[in-house]
């Protein structure tokens, strides 16, 4: 049923689509029209959550790196010091890899 008005509206000029199969199907529209694309984001309150999800995922990796690159490690030398923050850096790496997010971020 989308993909019959999609055509339509393709034939028609207003649109472009595209669609994707498989376990992950997709489609993608492009609107031929800046001032009607401009329109429908104002007035439809429109919401775009992959992009919102991306900023939310930046921000976290962000807040991540801040985390492991300003935090120091514990110990009486340099060398104790750059062992332990190593040690300590990539368990921290690991953990966030694996969904694991410190409460300090």
């Amino acid at each position: 049923m989308v993909t019959a008005f999609l055509g339509i509206l393709e034939s028609l000029g207003l649109v472009a689509f595209q669609t994707t199969n498989g376990s992950d199907s997709q489609i993608y529209i492009r609107i031929n029209s800046v001032r009607r694309m401009e329109k429908a984001t104002h007035t439809l309150h429109y919401r775009n959550r992959i992009l919102e999800k991306v900023i939310e995922q930046h921000h976290l990796n962000v807040a991540m790196l801040d985390h492991v690159f300003t935090t120091e490690a514990p110990g009486q030398t340099d060398s104790e010091r750059n062992r332990n923050y190593t040690t300590w850096f990539w368990n921290e790496i690991e953990n966030f890899f694996f969904g694991i997010i410190p409460p300090e971020v």
